[in-house]
């Protein structure tokens, strides 16, 4: 969820010991040489960020982009999308901002009302 623990630590919850959790969790994950589902989202990003020559085959391999329920995708994936869509600038998205569903996922229906914004044409 790319959070620094000064985020956790001043994020809005009803679990009193929720940086404590997450702290715990995260140290779990290093010591048993696993990531989770976030982790993959941010660790792939950051291979497309850092390795220009992987953006490249995808952006080859990937030259149209669909994507339907979008307004459930977090704010990481709309990295990701943005910056394989933005060469072909072939991206076509579907959702509706208030049907989100997911916000307890870190869903960003933001993207959808920010769309015509950061994709003009």
């Amino acid at each position: 969820m790319r959070l620094t623990p000064e985020k956790i630590r001043d994020m809005d919850t009803d679990v009193e010991k929720f940086p404590e959790i997450f702290r715990t969790y995260n140290a779990k994950l290093r010591q048993m040489q696993m990531i989770d589902y976030d982790d993959q989202m941010i660790y792939a990003l950051r291979i497309l960020e850092q390795y220009p020559e992987v953006l490249a085959h995808f952006r080859e391999q990937y030259r149209y982009f669909c994507v339907d329920e979008a307004q459930d995708t977090s704010k990481i994936q709309h990295d990701m999308i943005d910056l394989l869509a933005a060469q072909s600038r072939n991206l076509f998205m579907v959702g509706d901002e208030d049907q989100s569903i997911y916000g307890f996922r870190a869903a960003y229906p933001q993207a959808l009302v920010s769309f015509e914004d950061r994709h003009p044409g």
